[in-house]
């Protein structure tokens, strides 16, 4: 089970009809701090990679230019995402159930959006060092890397698959809203 915009903006909708505007703030905040720090650590490693790249003959092609300054790019991306929504989340009125549910309803989706070009940027960073690996040491050692690092990312989505799984199926059940459900509420936070 996949989670889109649509889950996303339910499971948001839900924790603040259940915790309150102050609360969802404040868990907003602190996703996108965490954002902001994932995305910055990237983003720094691809564009220092990307720098080097020219100064070593195993790094030069064009393959490894391509992957880690999309890296780069995905991760100033995230970073500008998480500090976008962050910024905007602290300057509403934390106490404002209407102000909160409107900007949740109609923004949420950058939240999930700031997270898939994190998880982005990392695998294509992970994929130029693959490359290096590749062009400069001994099959064997590349073949050992790129084993592991397709371990490390079976594991992780099947971990997060699990994860959203679980908080979807089994915590939280009224997260299940028809569409219906999540335009009337939508309807009400607007009217308001």
């Amino acid at each position: 089970m996949v989670l889109n915009c649509h889950r996303l903006s339910q499971m948001l909708l839900s924790f603040y009809e259940r915790k309150g505007p102050e609360a969802t703030v404040d868990m907003v905040l602190k996703i996108c701090e965490s954002q902001k720090i994932m995305s910055g650590l990237c983003a720094c490693t691809a564009a220092g990679m990307f720098v080097h790249a020219k100064t070593y003959a195993d790094t030069t092609s064009d393959k490894f230019a391509l992957t880690s300054s999309a890296a780069a790019i995905l991760g100033c991306f995230g970073m500008l995402l998480a500090s976008m929504v962050g910024m905007h989340m602290s300057l509403l009125d934390a106490s404002d159930r209407h102000e909160v549910g409107d900007y949740v309803g109609k923004f949420g989706a950058f939240v999930l959006m700031g997270f898939a070009t994190d998880c982005l940027s990392i695998f294509l960073t992970m994929v130029s060092f693959v490359q290096v690996l590749w062009s400069s040491y001994s099959p064997l050692l590349a073949g050992i890397m790129s084993g592991l690092t397709a371990i490390c990312w079976t594991m992780f989505f099947i971990l997060y698959l699990a994860s959203v799984q679980h908080i979807y199926n089994v915590r939280c059940r009224d997260w299940r809203l028809s569409d219906l459900e999540v335009r009337e509420q939508l309807k009400d936070v607007h009217a308001a």
